[in-house]
């Protein structure tokens, strides 16, 4: 399955500021729901709602089935270094390297794109590095991207 990710907009057919109603018109009932969210596919392609009931955020999970289009490039197929060039060229991002998470997170705020991976090379150490080597290339790469709202990251 292919995710075409659209900052500030949604991610296909589902669009920021929609109802749940809409959502689950579009997709069906969910797999597993919250009080403000709710997954699909395999807890894949989350939905996440404000206190209004309206999708202020969306975000795809990295799955060897599915690739995860941001103009035209997929994410999670791009080192997070080439990523970021790209973001900043392609779509004036910047870089918010003081949020707490980072460098593991990435969030671009101005275009309400945030990036996620549970680890940083930086942080391995030599033997880990040595002992699981696909780890540390893994490392490399996001596991997640979430779009918000324009208040999303604010």
């Amino acid at each position: 399955m292919i995710y075409e990710i659209k900052p500030l907009l949604g991610v296909n057919n589902i669009r920021l500021g929609q109802t749940r109603d809409e959502v689950i018109q579009l997709l069906g009932e969910p797999e597993s729901a919250e009080k403000r969210s709710d997954c699909y596919f395999s807890a894949i392609f989350q939905v996440h709602y404000n206190r209004e009931g309206l999708v202020n955020f969306i975000e795809v999970y990295e799955d060897n089935t599915i690739s995860a289009l941001l103009g035209g490039k997929d994410i999670f197929r791009t080192t997070k270094s080439k990523l970021r060039y790209f973001i900043e060229d392609n779509f004036k991002g910047v870089l918010d390297d003081n949020d707490a998470e980072y460098p593991c997170s990435h969030t671009y705020k101005r275009i309400g794109v945030g990036f996620w991976s549970d680890m940083d090379p930086s942080e391995l150490t030599k033997d880990e590095v040595l002992q699981y080597p696909e780890g540390y290339k893994m490392s490399h790469y996001f596991k997640s991207i979430g779009i918000g709202d324009k208040n999303y990251y604010t």
